[in-house]
């Protein structure tokens, strides 16, 4: 990558929009790109230069931007509330070059960015050092690092040291300050460069594997639209086949299942109706029982009231074989025989009827 730092404006989505800024809001780039995703993205960033800052112009961030600024190892910025189409449109009427909507919300997210970190951009870039010193303390700035340690660590690079300038003489002809520090301020110092080499070794570290992750996630998606592509064919057969089998199979216990429930049912209806039975029958025993005892109570002997209608019946027996008797008694022997000789003939009447 090119030694250059940049605010990076992004617009995610199929068609992804990208703008590049310098620390002092100067557009360097805009452009956009269909259907490339975030490699694509990452690939034309770093032909333009180091990332410092990630912009968007939604808030939260979109999964997108996280992730790219995850890759470049920087901080992303998104503003407190989703920037306003008429502002976006404000800052796109500056910018000729602006040949879409994906290239105005890019570069209306790196503005508003720039806008949100100019006073502290401001304050490095007036430092009386080199020029490319003054890009790596504004780099190390919107990391997050204090301005003084940053300088610091910068004016003891070696590579750095030949290039600090010297800060102008006093006016009352007194030497200009010694940059020299204190035993303890070296050794804080040396170990404020260890930590910050750590860093560097974590960042490309932590680079690599977002190149692999990358790479898997697109391995990944390519995978999956071949699955959906099979799908119709003779992929797609086999699952039809394996879920039928699968269906095919559940029903089948199901069905013994429901058998055996059907037995189970069976076997206690039986034992229900069988022991209604039983229980009806100890029912009229115990209600003849209770009877019995109410007799026996009432001073009533068993078969008592049977034995007295049979008298009943043999009296009234008795009376009328007294009165049939005593009709005949009073009939002449003819009209007996003629009387006997009817009944004889109805008899016979009714025998051949």
């Amino acid at each position: 990558m090119q030694e250059r730092f940049l605010i990076i404006g992004a617009d995610p989505g199929h068609t992804i929009g990208l703008c590049a800024l310098d620390f002092e809001g100067k557009v360097l780039h805009l452009a956009h790109l269909e259907g490339k995703g975030i490699e694509g993205a990452v690939s034309i960033i770093e032909g333009w230069g180091t990332p410092s800052l990630i912009a968007c112009d939604v808030s939260p961030a979109p999964e997108f931007i996280t992730k790219l600024a995850s890759y470049f190892n920087v901080k992303f910025y998104c503003p407190k509330k989703v920037l306003r189409e008429e502002e976006k449109k404000k800052i796109a009427k500056k910018y000729a070059n602006v040949q879409n909507a994906h290239e105005r919300d890019a570069l209306s997210a790196a503005i508003f960015a720039w806008r949100a970190n100019q006073n502290t951009l401001r304050s490095a870039l007036a430092s009386n050092i080199d020029e490319k010193i003054k890009q790596k303390l504004c780099h190390l700035v919107l990391h997050g690092y204090n301005r003084n340690i940053a300088l610091e660590i910068l004016q003891q690079t070696p590579e750095n040291q030949k290039s600090v300038s010297r800060p102008p003489a006093q006016e009352n002809g007194a030497n200009s300050r010694s940059t020299d520090f204190s035993g303890a301020k070296k050794e804080n110092l040396l170990k404020l460069k260890e930590k910050n080499e750590t860093l560097s070794e974590l960042a490309r570290i932590n680079s690599s594997l977002q190149k692999r992750i990358l790479s898997l996630e697109n391995e990944n998606l390519l995978l999956k639209q071949r699955a959906a592509s099979l799908k119709g064919g003779a992929w797609g057969m086999l699952m039809r086949e394996g879920e039928y089998r699968k269906l095919k199979a559940k029903n089948e216990r199901l069905e013994a299942r429901i058998r055996e429930l059907a037995k189970k049912a069976q076997i206690l209806s039986n034992k229900f109706s069988s022991a209604n039975k039983k229980e009806k029958a100890q029912f009229a025993e115990k209600e003849n029982m209770q009877i019995k005892k109410e007799k026996l109570k009432k001073g009533e002997k068993p078969h008592q009231k049977n034995t007295e209608e049979k008298k009943k019946q043999l009296q009234e027996k008795e009376k009328d074989g007294s009165k049939t008797t005593k009709n005949l008694k009073s009939l002449n022997p003819s009209d007996m025989l003629q009387r006997m000789v009817e009944q004889y003939r109805k008899s016979r009447s009714l025998q051949e009827k």
